[in-house]
C-alpha cells in the first residue's frame, strides 16, 4: 500500500518526527515507528491483525492514528492510498481534540 505524508511547506512529517526521536536519544521509538510504518504499508488497514493489536485506532469518520510506544501518527485512507496527517506524543489516554481537528483539516485539503 502506498503511504504519503501531507505536503506542509514548513516541515516533512515523518523528518521532523525521526529527527525528534534521534535528538531526544529515542532509538527504540525510532526503530518501533519504523516497524510500525512498515507493517501499515505491508498489511494496510489488516495491520490489527497481521502485526499487532492495537497498533491503529480509528479516531473519526476516516480518520486513525498508528500508534507506535508513546508516538502518535495521525492518518487517513484517500482513493486507496495511505496519508499520513500528523504526529504528536501521547501524554493522556485519549487523544487531544486539537490533534483531531488538525488532522480533519489537513484531510480536507487532501480530499478536494
Amino acid at each position: 500500500m502506498v503511504i504519503n505524508e501531507f505536503p506542509d511547506e514548513d516541515s516533512e512529517l515523518l523528518k521532523s518526527l525521526f529527527n525528534y526521536t534521534v535528538s531526544s536519544g529515542l532509538k527504540n521509538t525510532f526503530h518501533e515507528i519504523r516497524k510500525h510504518l512498515d507493517k501499515l504499508q505491508e498489511h494496510g488497514m489488516l495491520i490489527n491483525k497481521h502485526f499487532k493489536r492495537e497498533a491503529i485506532k480509528k479516531l473519526a469518520n476516516n480518520l486513525y492514528e498508528l500508534r507506535p510506544d508513546n508516538i502518535r501518527i495521525t492518518f487517513s485512507l484517500v482513493n486507496g492510498e495511505i496519508w499520513l496527517l500528523s504526529w504528536f506524543i501521547k501524554k493522556s489516554n485519549k487523544t487531544p481534540k486539537k490533534e483531531i481537528k488538525n488532522a480533519q483539516q489537513k484531510l480536507k485539503k487532501i480530499s478536494k
